[in-house]
């Protein structure tokens, strides 16, 4: 109990609530895991909940009218999902969040969020704040699909990841997991997965992007990738 009274204490947007704040969120029956390909919630069921991811990656996506798989964002470690705008929206029972590794993670319910707020404006412009971050990540995301080409969305999902997520090693290069199959990128990049395949085999003969085994990639030179 103490571990996840602990992992809230350390994150960004509550670390200023006290144990009996974080108490009231009721998060202690509600932390869990799940496999990698497991879904966390499917099709709205579960979205009067906020979730924070602990630990691995979770991909939040939807079903298109044509069937088609849609990425709408990559989450990380720390990284909060679900009814974010506090109340269930109408696409909402069309999204679902699916686990890409093993993860851990902690949910609560809206009512108990909001009540801990109205005690706490702190909170309540801290979320405000990170609400406004993840508008911009997804607005940025479809200015990336309707204004750019195949090889630019492609390059730039690449550009992303290394600014997010990746390490910069001594030499100025980036080092990144890769989590994600062409297929993923495809549908997170809106490319069809055999565009996605031609084009990072172009950015390797480029040497603009060095995989390394399946799951790790090297950018030489960050500059020259985009």
């Amino acid at each position: 109990m103490e571990t996840k009274y602990w992992y809230l204490q350390n994150h960004t947007l509550f670390d200023q609530l006290s144990q009996q704040e974080i108490a009231e969120l009721n998060i202690i029956s509600c932390f869990k895991t799940a496999n990698k390909s497991e879904y966390v919630y499917l099709g709205g069921r579960d979205l009067t909940r906020l979730y924070i991811l602990k630990k691995g990656r979770v991909k939040i996506a939807f079903q298109s009218e044509s069937g088609e798989e849609v990425v709408m964002e990559i989450l990380k470690d720390g990284d909060i999902f679900g009814a974010v705008g506090l109340e269930v929206q109408p696409n909402h029972h069309q999204e679902y969040a699916q686990a890409l590794t093993d993860v851990a993670l902690c949910s609560f319910t809206i009512p108990d969020f909001v009540s801990v707020m109205q005690k706490n404006p702190e909170l309540a412009i801290r979320y405000s704040k990170k609400l406004g971050e993840k508008v911009n990540t997804v607005q940025g995301k479809f200015a990336n699909i309707i204004f750019k080409d195949s090889r630019e969305r492609i390059v730039n999902f690449f550009r992303l990841n290394a600014l997010h997520e990746g390490h910069q090693q001594a030499d100025g290069s980036y080092l990144l997991d890769m989590y994600l199959t062409h297929q993923d990128i495809a549908h997170f990049t809106a490319v069809s997965r055999q565009t996605v395949t031609t084009i990072i085999n172009q950015l390797i003969v480029q040497q603009l992007i060095v995989y390394v085994g399946r799951r790790k990639v090297v950018i030489p030179n960050l500059n020259k990738l985009g």
